[in-house]
């Protein structure tokens, strides 16, 4: 899926929602990703480009204004950070990411969105390998508690749940992590090692 970015399957994906409420109509698609602002791209180190996990991300109404804002991994690669696109309610986005403290640059792999703690404000959670200097390791994800003010903290070791077991053959990563997130209650903080 290289040179398809998540904007691009939000953007079309928030076209086929538009296009269901005139049925009648006559249905196209334009591309309008960079005219809403989004214009991020993944980018992977050379060295990691053959990795399974890389990628993707989430979409949550961070800043509780009624409209669905986006969250995109970088991957790192060229110096390229995670993206918190913002919605501006007009069909335009705008990344926020260094205001509200989630421009990290590192090998991410995946993101899921819940609030885990029950205060009304999504959170997020990202798998990470961490930063680009020595390649993949463990202890590297991050939880973003949502402060509510338009910015988010990390608190993922505090919190315990930094690090996925290795030895999780089910799920792992954020497939393992939406359950605790986003399921029921929150328990946290959780050992998932």
């Amino acid at each position: 899926m290289v040179g398809i970015t998540r904007s691009t399957i939000t953007v079309l994906g928030l076209a086929l929602v538009a296009g269901m409420a005139n049925p009648a109509g006559a249905q196209t698609f334009s591309d309008q990703t960079v005219a809403a602002g989004l214009s991020h791209t993944t980018s992977l180190p050379q060295s990691m480009v053959q990795r399974q996990m890389f990628g993707g991300g989430s979409v949550g109404d961070f800043n509780q204004d009624g409209w669905p804002d986006v969250f995109l991994l970088g991957g790192g690669g060229n110096g390229t950070a995670d993206a918190l696109y913002i919605n501006n309610g007009n069909g335009t986005f705008t990344d926020e990411a260094a205001s509200w403290g989630v421009d990290l640059v590192h090998h991410g792999k995946g993101s899921t969105v819940g609030d885990f703690n029950n205060d009304g404000w999504p959170d997020l959670y990202v798998t990470s390998g961490g930063d680009m200097t020595e390649g993949d390791r463990t202890g590297q994800h991050l939880l973003y508690r949502n402060n509510g003010n338009g910015t988010f903290t990390n608190i993922a070791s505090s919190a315990g749940v930094n690090q996925t077991s290795v030895n999780d053959t089910t799920a792992t990563g954020a497939a393992c992590l939406t359950k605790v997130i986003c399921g029921t209650r929150s328990r946290l903080p959780i050992k998932l090692t």
